[in-house]
C-alpha cells in the first residue's frame, strides 16, 4: 500500500456442520481477536442469525488506536480465538471467516480514505470471494472439530513413600522439597 492503514471493523461469519439435529450457537463463546498472544478486542458472543456472526469495531478494540494498524508494505496475522464451553456439541465442526470484502473496513492513516480490501481465497476454496468461509463447509476451510470432554484418571504413583522419616534439625533449620505423595494423572479423550 501507499500508506499505513488501520483496520476499523471486522465481521467474522460462522460456517458449521452440526452432529445433532439443531444448529448450536453455543459451540463457542467469548470470541476475540489476537495479535500474537495479545488480545486486541473485547470478548464477544456470536449473533444468532441465518449465518451466525461477530463484528469487532470501534470500542471493541482495546487499544488507543481503535483498530489494527498495519504499516505500509507489511503484513499482520490476526488470530480469532474463542472459548469452547461445556454446552458445546461433540463432533460439530466450526470455522470463522470473512464472507465478503465489505465485512472488513480500513482507513488510510495519512489520507483518511476509507475502503474495503480485496480478499484472497481460502487454501483451495472454490469461491475466490471469501476467506475461510463457505455457506456449506468443505475441505477448503480450516475447520475445528469439537470433541467430547475427556476423562482424567488419578492413582497414587508406586514411588509414593509408604513410610519416611525426615530429620528437620533444630528450631531454625528445616527441609524443603519433602515428598509426601506422588500421583499419576492419565487423560483420555
Amino acid at each position: 500500500t501507499a500508506e499505513d492503514l488501520k483496520v476499523t471493523s471486522i465481521k467474522l461469519s460462522r460456517t458449521a456442520t452440526v452432529a445433532g439435529s439443531t444448529d448450536n450457537i453455543n459451540d463457542f463463546s467469548n470470541v476475540a481477536l489476537y495479535d500474537g498472544t495479545t488480545r486486541i478486542t473485547a470478548k464477544k458472543s456470536l449473533t444468532d442469525a441465518t449465518v451466525d456472526y461477530v463484528t469487532f469495531s470501534g470500542e471493541d478494540f482495546i487499544n488507543t488506536d481503535v483498530g489494527i494498524k498495519i504499516t505500509k508494505g507489511s503484513q499482520k496475522v490476526i488470530n480469532a480465538k474463542a472459548d469452547v464451553p461445556s454446552g458445546a456439541e461433540a463432533s460439530d465442526t466450526n470455522a470463522l471467516g470473512i464472507a465478503v470484502n465489505t465485512d472488513v473496513s480500513f482507513t488510510g492513516l495519512s489520507s483518511g480514505t476509507s475502503g474495503n480490501p480485496t480478499l484472497t481465497t481460502s487454501p483451495t476454496s472454490v469461491d475466490a470471494s471469501t476467506v475461510n468461509y463457505m455457506a456449506t463447509p468443505g475441505a477448503a476451510l480450516y475447520l475445528v472439530t469439537l470433541s467430547a470432554a475427556g476423562t482424567l484418571a488419578l492413582v497414587a504413583d508406586p514411588n509414593t513413600p509408604a513410610i519416611a522419616i525426615q530429620s528437620v534439625g533444630g528450631e531454625t533449620q528445616g527441609k524443603t522439597g519433602v515428598v509426601f505423595s506422588q500421583f499419576k494423572f492419565t487423560s483420555t479423550n
